[in-house]
């Protein structure tokens, strides 16, 4: 049976809580500094909750997952550097940083790694079903890969290694993706709310450009007034936005569409029109 312990039961911390526990074989313990909530009680028994670390706590625990903000890793390296850490595996989730950030932990014989799952976590103790096709980014020592490829493959996720470099290109791409589309969806409402029309008859629309972009290049998913040249159509959108005292969206309006006409991979017509058009004011 292997054990492990998570330290710090936010979002990821306690939805990797979940998904361990799961799996049979393993013993899932949690420690948070902000202590045992109601929530948590929910789905964590207080037996899998450690108010503190300990010789002993430390000693049992084979796997060790730091589930912690970016900034407050370097807290749980330091909270961990006085035990006995040989041949322990010890990752930290960050989607950014690598497992380098845990080289004083990998001075005292742990093997390192960083485990990040590219998925979205909006609530605590997510449902185990959140993991299934979710890919796991891992980064790190290959005797600790081993081990959590296994893990992961049970949950349902897909696993795959990646360098330092990767690992920042593939979180970078996930937060322009995922993130900073909420944006985008959220310009869609504000427009529709002012003029009282509902956000669910985008829903087919965004289902299908999502299935374009699973089998093609986004070059090549592109359509609608821009990819067709169609310069009246873009000045009226234009107008209507501020008209309609959308300045924030006409902005971002111009903004994106300059983006992609700036890109020669896009296959649009009268493209130095269109560009004249963005310019004016």
């Amino acid at each position: 049976m292997k054990n492990i312990l998570i330290i710090g039961c936010g979002r990821l911390g306690s939805a990797l809580y979940r998904m361990l526990k799961a799996q049979a074989g393993l013993q899932v313990k949690v420690y948070d500094t902000a202590g045992l909530n109601k929530q948590n009680k929910t789905f964590l028994p207080k037996k899998d909750f450690y108010f503190n670390l300990n010789r002993e706590n430390i000693r049992q625990s084979e796997i060790l997952i730091i589930s912690v903000p970016d900034d407050h890793i370097s807290d749980a390296v330091n909270a961990l550097l006085p035990f006995d850490l040989t041949e322990k595996i010890i990752l930290h989730t960050s989607g950014l940083l690598s497992s380098k950030k845990l080289r004083l932990l990998e001075e005292k014989g742990a093997l390192t790694a960083s485990l990040h799952p590219l998925q979205t976590f909006s609530n605590r103790f997510s449902d185990t079903d959140i993991w299934k096709e979710t890919w796991c980014t891992f980064e790190g020592s290959a005797q600790a890969a081993s081990v959590m490829e296994v893990l992961c493959i049970k949950a349902g996720a897909r696993f795959i290694r990646v360098n330092a470099e990767q690992k920042k290109a593939l979180h970078l791409a996930a937060v322009f993706a995922a993130n900073y589309s909420a944006a985008l969806f959220a310009a869609s409402e504000n427009i529709l709310n002012k003029n009282k029309l509902d956000k669910r008859v985008l829903f087919p629309l965004i289902r299908k450009i999502q299935q374009n972009f699973e089998h093609n290049p986004a070059h090549k998913i592109l359509s609608g007034p821009l990819q067709r040249g169609d310069s009246e159509t873009i000045a009226t959108h234009l107008e209507f936005l501020l008209e309609n005292n959308l300045q924030a969206e006409e902005k971002l309006y111009r903004e994106l569409a300059d983006y992609i006409l700036s890109d020669s991979g896009f296959e649009i017509e009268d493209r130095d029109i269109l560009k004249k058009i963005l310019v004016q004011k």
